[in-house]
């Protein structure tokens, strides 16, 4: 939760509203969500890098959602937003791979690497009306503190 309403409230974030003043990002978050054990400054760049993507497929706006949870004993971050989609043939993992017209490529391969770092998994799962859901789960510490 620290790490996802950090980034919605920094100067990185700022400036992606500016740059997409039609997108809007809520966030959905479980305020009794066990933590994880990792690095935050790896897990602030996988929401900004997932939260990112999702803005700037809809040039002409919709909204991102970030919901959390915890599944079957693991910590869930789910990134929704209602983009046209992804081509089936596109591998979104690979390097320097995207369907931007301007972009490195590297944002999902890298949040993809962070979570696998983690013990966790991304997933991306088309939605049946357009959009994708990204999927994040990583394993949950049992102590809550």
């Amino acid at each position: 939760n620290a790490i996802v309403s950090e980034y919605l409230m920094s100067p990185e974030h700022a400036k992606l509203e500016l740059n997409h003043p039609n997108v809007k990002v809520e966030k959905c978050l479980d305020e009794n969500l066990l933590n994880i054990l990792g690095s935050p400054v790896h897990l602030s760049k996988t929401v900004m890098n997932l939260v990112s993507n999702s803005s700037e497929a809809m040039p002409e706006g919709g909204v991102v959602i970030v919901e959390e949870g915890l599944v079957d004993g693991r910590a869930c971050m789910a990134v929704r937003d209602s983009e046209p989609g992804l081509p089936e043939e596109i591998d979104v993992f690979q390097l320097f791979v995207t369907t931007k017209p301007r972009g490195t490529g590297l944002g999902l391969s890298i949040a993809n690497r962070i979570i696998e770092e983690h013990g966790g998994r991304l997933d991306i799962r088309p939605d049946e009306v357009g959009g994708a859901t990204i999927t994040i789960t990583v394993p949950a510490e049992e102590d809550e503190t």
